[in-house]
């Protein structure tokens, strides 16, 4: 009995240590990718790589035995955005606005702390997701991209501000890979989010 209890004890510490991880790793990657964007914006042409760093520690569950606080380091880094090269004819070219886009999106975004941009994913059953409702009150239908015509699974996802269930976590609708580009290139084909533009 005493080793099924252990053994149960560490299951739960490796997963419960597998989501903090994922929750430092998910927001340091965010993190550094809005400061490869603004690096271009302070001028310092020299930064080819933004890298952060995240120090952080884990008190594991240990029963009647206390254990030691575990500390982790992560380290991200990206490429800084370094923008664009015009050349320069008899007039200067005008700065142009920027806008935010997505691999998959049909909106582009003014900026990036659009709450369409910056998704916070949930695990819930598939049996209660059409009885919830997101942020807007809304109910949840099934995505386009991976329900289609389909029934919840036991396990769905969802986000607190759309009305779309998924089926599988990695549903393209719930990655976002935003790239900055000129207003200008994408104003014809999208339009401007309902939320930020």
């Amino acid at each position: 009995m005493p080793l099924f209890f252990f053994g149960v004890i560490a299951l739960i510490s490796f997963m419960d240590i597998y989501r903090v991880q994922t929750e430092h790793l998910t927001g340091l990657c965010q993190k550094t990718k809005e400061a490869g964007m603004y690096a271009y914006g302070t001028g310092s042409s020299g930064a080819e790589t933004v890298t952060l760093p995240d120090v952080y520690s884990y008190q594991p569950i240990g029963g009647l035995i206390p254990l030691p606080k575990i500390w982790f380091h992560n380290t991200v880094k990206v490429h800084a955005w370094t923008g664009v090269l015009y050349e320069e004819g008899n007039d200067a070219v005008e700065s142009q606005p920027m806008v935010y886009v997505t691999e998959s999106g049909t909106v582009y975004h003014r900026t990036l702390g659009c709450s369409y941009l910056n998704l916070s994913v949930q695990q819930v059953s598939g049996s209660s997701v059409k009885n919830l409702k997101n942020t807007y009150g809304e109910k949840y239908q099934a995505c386009e991209l991976c329900s289609r015509g389909q029934e919840p699974a036991g396990t769905v996802y969802i986000t607190k501000k759309s009305n779309r269930f998924h089926n599988r976590e990695s549903c393209s609708a719930l990655k976002r890979s935003v790239r900055m580009v000129k207003e200008a290139e994408v104003s014809g084909e999208m339009s401007a989010c309902g939320r930020c533009g």
